[in-house]
Order: C-alpha cells, then structure tokens, then sequence
C-alpha cells in the first residue's frame, strides 16, 4: 500500500510539474491570444514569440531605417515602399528628413495607428563651396592669405553683368559695383606683387571702387596703385549636388602702421539658406505626392 501511495505522489508531483510548463494562452486587447510558458520555477511567463520568429519565410512587418546618399535616392526610396498614409518630417537644425513609410493612418481612431518602423532618412550635407565661404566671412586675413584664398576660390565668383535678386537689393543698399571673375583674380595677383610692400594711402574712387597707393620695401618710391573693388558675387550650391544660389559679397580692408588686413562679408545667408532648403521640401512634396511636416516624427 505504501508504495502506491508513493507511485500516486509522484505522479501527481509529475503532473503538477507537466502542467507548470504547458504553454498558456492569455487574452489581450482586440481579443488576440498570446501563447506563453512558464520558466522552470513558474514564476515567470515567457514568451515563444523568438522561437515562432526562427521558422518564419518572412518577417511580420518591414522595419528598419535606410540612410540615403542624396535627394534622389531619398524620393526614389520613398516613392518604392510608400502607401497613402506615408509622411515626410524635414528638420531645419540639422538640415535633415525621414519619411515614416508605416505611419498612423489619419483620423482620431486609434484603433489605426500604426508601428512607424518602416523609415529612410536623408541629412543634407553642405557642399564645399558653402563650408569654404562661410567658414572664412568676417575672418581676418592679411595680404598673402587673402590673396591665396582668393585664387583658389575663384571659379565660385560669379559674372556680375546678369544680377539677380539679392545682388539688385545688396547693390541698391550699399550703393556697392560688383566686380567681375577677371577683375578679382588681378587683384589678388596684384597683391601677391605687394606682399613687401607697404600700403602708403587709400583713395575712395567715383566708381565706389578703392584705390590703394604701395610704397615699396627700402625705397620711398611710390607703387603702382591697384583699384580694389568693394563686392563681388558668387553663385554656388548651399547644399551636395544641388541647385546654385547667388550670393552677395562685401569686400572689406581695414589699413593700419602701413599694413591692410582683408575681410569679406557674405550678405544674407540665412535667407539664402532657407531658400535652398525650401527648395528641396517642395521638390520631394512634389516628387512623393506625400504630406510633408516641418518638425521630427514621434
């Protein structure tokens, strides 16, 4: 009799232990059913999900966020994966979108929100041309730095004989003249000459031009005097590949025991910055056909 009382035990120890690690289906919202198990100790539910996952032919859902090299990888990236619902976020500071192709679908209900997995995001980088010259404005050069910097930037000085809109407003408010690509290379040729030379005076021309009169190292020989212009015009993308913008330049000098110091001044650059951005926001608007916000997706 003992022993069966014992083989009775036990069996019912077995059971209880089978029946610990049967799985368990528990009732979430909108009635779906989770299956689970219990770990060894029974105090914990685990789930089978990562085990169903490994025999799966595809995933549940895309998901994942692509990092496009250009404007039109990121609109034909957009336009292969996106559904009426897909939404493009562009942010200002850092320059910036992401299209959420999963997004929620419009309207209160929530019961239509969606997982917003499913992203590429596109972040402008700024072309060289844009860093070179808005890295040096309001910096200080003396004669040979200037010089030099002018040269090796001179293919991005634009002809002045078809102005646009910001150098008709800079032109009509500083009553500056805008030189030419040729007439900037001179000068900074013209100053490579000068670099042992000593500035002796400045002359301010009828043409709004300036005129700079050198006295050469050890002699008090007068200089041949070089005409300065006091704006010029460059016309370069703000962003990688894109479109040029005209921009304004206030070329300015400050003179003092005999030497000049160079500066120039990048007139409205914000502007010129928001325009170009503008710019790509209506371009992938148009080229996605989807709503576009100005802001970072939740």
């Amino acid at each position: 009799m003992a022993l069966e009382n014992q083989k009775t035990e036990a069996e019912a120890i077995a059971k209880l232990a089978l029946d610990g690690q049967a799985p368990h289906t528990f009732a979430v919202a909108d009635g779906v059913g989770v299956i689970a198990l219990r770990d060894q100790q029974g105090a914990r539910l685990v789930s089978i999900k990562p085990f169903i996952d490994e025999y799966r032919t595809a995933p549940e859902r895309r998901q994942g966020t692509a990092t496009l090299g250009d404007l039109a990888s990121f609109e034909a990236f957009t336009n292969r994966f996106k559904d009426r619902d897909s939404a493009v976020f562009a942010r200002r500071e850092p320059p910036s979108m992401t299209v959420v192709l999963d997004y929620n679908q419009a309207g209160p209900d929530n019961t239509k929100a969606r997982f917003g997995k499913h992203r590429g995001v596109y972040s402008f980088p700024l072309s060289k041309e844009w860093e070179a010259w808005t890295a040096a404005t309001g910096k200080q050069m003396n004669q040979a730095e200037f010089a030099a910097f002018i040269e090796d930037r001179i293919a991005d000085v634009s002809d002045p004989s078809n102005p646009g809109t910001a150098a008709i407003e800079f032109s009509a408010k500083l009553g500056a003249k805008f030189a030419s690509p040729s007439k900037l290379l001179a000068l900074s040729k013209g100053l490579e000459v000068r670099q042992k030379a000593i500035v002796k005076n400045v002359v301010s021309l009828d043409s709004g031009e300036v005129q700079l009169n050198y006295v050469t190292e050890n002699t008090d020989t007068a200089g041949q005097p070089l005409t300065v212009p006091t704006a010029f015009l460059l016309n370069i993308p703000v962003f990688r590949s894109g479109v040029t913008w005209e921009v304004a330049v206030r070329l300015r000098h400050r003179v003092g025991s005999g030497s000049i110091t160079w500066f120039f001044e990048l007139y409205r650059t914000d502007k010129i910055f928001d325009a170009a951005f503008n710019e790509a926001i209506e371009h992938v608007k148009t080229a996605t056909e989807l709503p576009l916000f100005v802001g970072a997706p939740e």
